[in-house]
């Protein structure tokens, strides 16, 4: 037998504002759909009945019929809402759907079903994209226009995302440079990345442990106290013009210099006699000042 647990509500504003508009909607006092749920999906959605309801706090629901079945509920529900949509406007419903149809998002909030729809929105806007690379790159040229006309909303965005960060910020324990103990309760991960110039991919590395990164500017994990950086490996280069430049930060230096920091790397362990990479002996121009790798190995 049929469980007879299917309510039919309206949600009205009282009859002293005079407003007449309502919603009619079925739901059920068991499983996840109760009517305390139901209100707030309501309350969440995008429709017009979720607007209405944060628009007028009065808003409330009120139960029509109680003790039904499933079938009952909703056939009482396709009764009470038209399926034309001038006929809803005309009772002044704020039903988007004709009734006697189950609700469209009676699974929005079940997790697997969000991923699962999260997922294939990606896959098939990875596809869409994969066929018509001309649409990416338009994409991403209409993203750039907008943030450079809006650079406020580049500003909002930062700051929500450090308040999400800081409210959100997962346990840690890390030795700063002076070698004292800081958790997520001193600093945030975000703090330490902006105080101290780090990127947030290589702390997150650091701190799980898992990576080759074991120090980053002298902050590191306690088991990795007595941990010694390997210093950087100095070089010498010369360009095309003849002008010699030597220096420790390979990566800072490829920048300026519109410079492969790989290839860099390559050539300059190459020319100090490493066996894999002697035939890397210049890159755009450059080549190793072999001077400076004289007196190197001296």
């Amino acid at each position: 037998m049929e469980q007879k647990n299917h309510v039919v509500y309206v949600i009205v504003r009282p009859k002293e504002s005079g407003d007449p508009r309502k919603y009619y909607g079925v739901t059920s006092r068991l499983g996840r759909q109760t009517p305390e749920k139901r209100w707030e999906e309501h309350k969440h959605s995008t429709f017009y009945v979720g607007k209405f309801i944060r628009r007028y706090s009065d808003a409330k629901m009120n139960f029509l019929y109680e003790n039904l079945t499933e079938a009952e509920a909703y056939k009482i529900e396709e009764s009470l809402v038209p399926g034309m949509p001038s006929e809803r406007r005309a009772l002044n419903l704020l039903n988007c759907r004709k009734g006697g149809q189950k609700a469209p998002n009676q699974n929005e909030f079940d997790e697997k079903t969000i991923l699962k729809k999260s997922n294939n929105l990606r896959k098939s806007l990875l596809d869409h994209y994969k066929k018509n690379p001309l649409a990416c790159e338009e994409r991403r040229k209409e993203q750039l226009e907008y943030h450079l006309k809006h650079p406020e909303v580049g500003k909002l965005v930062s700051e929500r995302m450090k308040k999400y960060h800081y409210e959100n910020r997962k346990p840690f324990v890390l030795l700063n440079p002076d070698g004292l103990l800081v958790t997520e309760k001193d600093m945030s991960r975000t703090q330490i990345c902006e105080k101290y110039n780090i990127l947030s991919t290589n702390l997150t590395q650091l701190i799980s442990g898992r990576g080759k990164i074991k120090s980053l500017k002298g902050w590191r994990l306690p088991i990795n106290k007595d941990y010694v950086a390997t210093p950087l490996l100095t070089f010498s280069l010369i360009n095309l013009d003849g002008i010699i430049h030597t220096g420790e930060n390979i990566a800072a230096f490829c920048k300026i210099h519109n410079l492969d920091p790989c290839y860099t790397r390559r050539m300059i362990k190459g020319a100090s006699g490493h066996p894999k990479y002697k035939r890397y002996k210049s890159h755009r121009g450059w080549r190793v000042h072999f001077n400076h790798q004289n007196d190197q190995a001296e």
